[in-house]
């Protein structure tokens, strides 16, 4: 990039998920269905040749993909602003594969997840719950610390509805399942269907 212009040019390198590794904390899933785990949810965020005084800054704080909308304005109009959260939430709608599959109603909840310092609560549309801790010195784990906890206040509040409630509203919307066969060959072979 920077051998075809004479302009200053930022990069910014994410991703959009990573992978299940059989860990314990995974369920022994493999790939990126049915879960909200660190390995999963927890992805690099690089912004190469920052405008301003910040190329050497290093945020240790949550940063959510929600954010990437002000990450890009603010890096267009010369800044690179702050986007650490003292909470961050994500949640997974549904499985997106084949109903054929054993446990299909199991792996096709409704998934929800919030972050606060070093403590994380996880929670399904069946009722399931957990609490884990997280360590910013080791990311993509989790170790989890209790299961079906009552999930607090705090970790709720950033959700419009409760998770049944959301889980029934995906389900009377679709799902939008009906693709054509070339867009289902690129999403099995992506692991989606």
């Amino acid at each position: 990039v920077q051998a075809t212009t004479d302009r200053e040019t930022t990069v910014v390198v994410t991703a959009d998920h990573g992978e299940n590794l059989c860990h314990p904390a995974e369920e022994g899933l493999l790939g990126h269905t049915a879960s909200l785990s660190e390995a999963l949810l927890h992805v690099p965020l690089l912004v190469l040749n920052a405008p301003g005084e910040v190329s050497d800054r290093v945020e240790r704080g949550y940063v959510s993909h929600l954010d990437l909308p002000e990450l890009l304005v603010g890096l267009a109009a010369g800044d690179l602003p702050s986007l650490t959260r003292e909470r961050v939430v994500a949640e997974r709608v549904g499985l997106g594969l084949d109903e054929d599959i054993e446990n299909f109603d199991y792996y096709d909840r409704m998934l929800r997840v919030a972050y606060r310092g070093t403590e994380k609560y996880g929670w399904d549309s069946l009722g399931g719950s957990y609490r884990a801790t997280v360590d910013p010195e080791e990311p993509s784990t989790e170790e989890r610390t209790a299961a079906d906890v009552d999930v607090p206040g705090w970790a709720t509040e950033r959700f419009p509805v409760d998770i049944e409630t959301a889980k029934r509203q995906a389900e009377a919307a679709g799902g939008g399942r009906d693709v054509d066969d070339a867009t289902a060959d690129r999403l099995a072979d992506l692991g989606y269907l």
